[in-house]
């Protein structure tokens, strides 16, 4: 158990970095769709 403990410290960064980027990436497609949504409903309706 201690070993596969201190992998996940030794990686923390990458694994910080991957949290980031997918709350980016999640952020901004909300965004998105929220956008495409309202000019479907001014061009659409």
């Amino acid at each position: 158990m201690a070993a596969s403990n201190g992998s996940t410290d030794s990686n923390y960064p990458e694994y910080k970095n991957n949290y980031e980027w997918f709350i980016g990436m999640l952020k901004w497609s909300t965004v998105s769709v929220i956008i495409l949504l309202i000019l479907m409903a001014i061009f659409l309706v």
